[in-house]
């Protein structure tokens, strides 16, 4: 795959920082090179990968939003903002960071998610 960005985009790709958790997870990132190059152009994406993490709601299958008229409409499967606000109220009890409590205000405020609803479904 990192060798079809390469060419299609040519966005240059490499995992940096390959660590294996004792549950089997793993987490890394993914460097790349931004379009415009220069200083502050080098950029980096985490991935987290658990295999033992209990879901509390079904993934759904959400579509992408294409940025240039030529792309296709692509469709991944994501976790619903239910799952996402118990995973926000499972990361502030933690490591209380300003963004968690930022997300979870966003959800509940923009969102108008209610959170007695997703309350009951933690286990």
């Amino acid at each position: 795959m990192f060798e079809y960005i390469q060419e299609e985009a040519n966005i240059p790709l490499e995992i940096i920082a390959n660590n294996e958790h004792e549950d089997g997870g793993i987490n890394f990132y993914i460097s790349y090179i931004g379009p415009l190059g220069g200083l502050g152009a080098n950029k980096s994406v985490k991935v987290d990968i658990s295999r033992s993490e209990q879901l509390q709601f079904e993934p759904v299958m959400q579509d992408t939003f294409p940025g240039y008229s030529d792309q296709e409409e692509q469709q991944l499967l994501c976790y619903p903002l239910e799952e996402v606000l118990i995973e926000k109220l499972r990361s502030v009890m933690q490591r209380m960071q300003a963004r968690d409590f930022y997300d979870i205000w966003y959800l509940l405020e923009i969102h108008k998610m209610d959170l007695a609803y997703t309350q009951t479904k933690v286990v």
